[in-house]
């Protein structure tokens, strides 16, 4: 694994899966979920014994927020108000149905590693989602 700080932008099943992944090699991790709450789809058993797996965990979940900026800092807007983190090691974007190429074009941009996941890359089915977000985050 590259560094020990990992950013994860979605906070979907695909998101949360490669989370776990990251806690599991010893990284921090911050987790951006632009929703109100993550595991939004996520069946209701699979996503409470997630949840009680991540608790007390290394894990900081921001949800009602978005990247705005990759530079010097990470750049986040959070309820209308503006914030930032240090630098990542290493990024991955798992944002669900919709590919975001502007937020893939910005984190390329910055220099920092990172990996598009889940239906962000390619539309298909949860578990070849879940399966390429497991992957991902054992090569970060």
């Amino acid at each position: 694994p590259k560094g020990k700080r990992a950013l994860v932008i979605g906070g979907g099943m695909v998101g949360l899966e490669a989370s776990e992944n990251l806690l599991e090699d010893g990284f921090e991790v911050v987790l951006v979920e632009m929703l109100e709450e993550v595991g939004a789809g996520m069946e209701m058993v699979t996503f409470k014994l997630m949840n009680k797996r991540l608790q007390n965990k290394n894990i900081k979940i921001l949800t009602n927020t978005k990247i705005i900026q990759f530079s010097d800092k990470v750049y986040y807007e959070k309820d209308g108000k503006s914030g930032s983190f240090e630098p990542f090691d290493s990024v991955i974007i798992a944002t669900g149905l919709i590919s975001e190429s502007e937020v893939v074009k910005r984190v390329k941009a910055s220099g920092v590693e990172f990996g598009v996941i889940g239906d962000a890359k390619e539309v298909a089915d949860v578990y070849k989602a879940t399966t390429e977000g497991y992957k991902k985050a054992l090569e970060v």
